[in-house]
């Protein structure tokens, strides 16, 4: 949340502009790592209007609209363009600063590339289609719309940060009554899906071997719950995806059949774990595709955040809680991404922000 700020990903694209609740919101520049550059407005994440698109050299220019390229127009006529609606010069020449070799397959477009999970697919170098979810781009095996771009029937998705899921999908959305989002941490949720959101009743399995039953709404935990020990023989009750007092694993087993028709919960085994762990302490709220909760301590004693799916280090500053984003501050996420600029209720919010 601010005028500027800057998130860089780590194949070398940027982008650089205004944020409001965590999403573009206002005059952004996209520079692209192939080293051409878009000028675009944003209401809420989505371009919007007319926007300027430059070819690497500067030497070529096309008029946007909705942040889709359109015609080609004289150079002379993209600077005004540029000067009348953003107030910005020509760009300057971009120089990418060390990309990473596992770029984003570059035929994506911006509005593709920011945070989105609903865009048709590209084809990644080994054929596959590839789709980004909350953040995380990954190759698909499954089933198709008419259109052969959009993910519609049963499916799985791997991830570059070795998350998986598996499931089905309505209109490129996770949609099911029973899909499985595996983390690369051994972490584990089962369920109901709807819109690409946990909606109904789900299990979340921890790599401590804790498990967890409640209903959602729409992403949210609401309502009673059980958690239970990794040994099965302690449970307590939650509210709103809260952990709250001891009962008997009697009281447990009954409240789980009354509200979920589940019995107790298997022992869970996880699944060959990554050592990049997500750290143990953050609640199942904080671990699903979330912006907006409070930061846990990292091993290198730095607050870590999740922001759209990929888990970084926080420098900067703070609510009077100390563990909220609030004012100046720059993320480095573990995919090598990193935003630099200001953030209002833990969200990016500014008026020239880089991402």
């Amino acid at each position: 949340h601010c005028d500027k700020g800057v998130y860089h990903w780590s194949d070398g694209d940027e982008y650089e502009g205004s944020w409001m609740d965590g999403e573009r919101h206002g005059v952004g520049i996209f520079r692209s790592a192939d080293g051409t550059a878009e000028y675009s407005k944003y209401e809420k994440g989505k371009a919007t209007g007319d926007g300027v698109w430059w070819s690497a050299d500067r030497k070529t220019a096309h008029t946007m609209l909705d942040g889709d390229k359109k015609m080609e127009i004289l150079i002379e006529e993209a600077e005004s363009l540029a000067k009348e609606k953003f107030d910005l010069p020509i760009p300057e020449v971009y120089t990418v600063v060390s990309p990473t070799s596992a770029a984003v397959p570059s035929q994506k477009s911006f509005l593709g590339r920011l945070f989105q999970s609903n865009e048709d697919g590209v084809v990644g170098p080994d054929g596959k289609m590839r789709f980004k979810d909350y953040g995380d781009w990954g190759s698909y095996d499954g089933e198709f719309d008419t259109t052969g771009k959009r993910r519609d029937g049963k499916g799985e998705m791997i991830y570059g940060s070795g998350n998986f899921y598996k499931g089905s999908f309505v209109d490129n959305k996770f949609h099911c009554d029973k899909g499985v989002y595996h983390w690369s941490d051994g972490d584990e949720y089962e369920g109901s899906w709807m819109d690409g959101e946990r909606h109904g009743v789900g299990i979340f399995r921890s790599a401590d071997g804790t498990a967890e039953y409640s209903k959602y709404e729409k992403g949210k935990a609401t309502g009673d719950g059980v958690w239970w020990s990794a040994d099965r023989k302690t449970a307590h009750t939650m509210l709103d995806g809260d952990k709250k007092m001891e009962i008997l694993i009697e009281e447990a087993e009954s409240l789980a059949k009354e509200k979920f028709d589940l019995p107790i919960p298997e022992v869970y085994t996880v699944v060959s774990p990554t050592s990049a762990a997500v750290p143990s302490q953050k609640s199942f709220l904080g671990r699903l595709f979330q912006s907006n909760e409070d930061g846990v301590v990292g091993p290198d004693g730095k607050m870590r955040f999740k922001d759209y799916g990929d888990w970084g280090s926080y420098d900067g500053e703070f609510d009077t809680t100390g563990k909220r984003r609030d004012g100046k501050g720059e993320m480095i996420y573990g995919s090598g991404n990193f935003y630099k600029g200001s953030f209002v209720d833990n969200k990016f919010h500014c008026d020239k922000g880089v991402y």
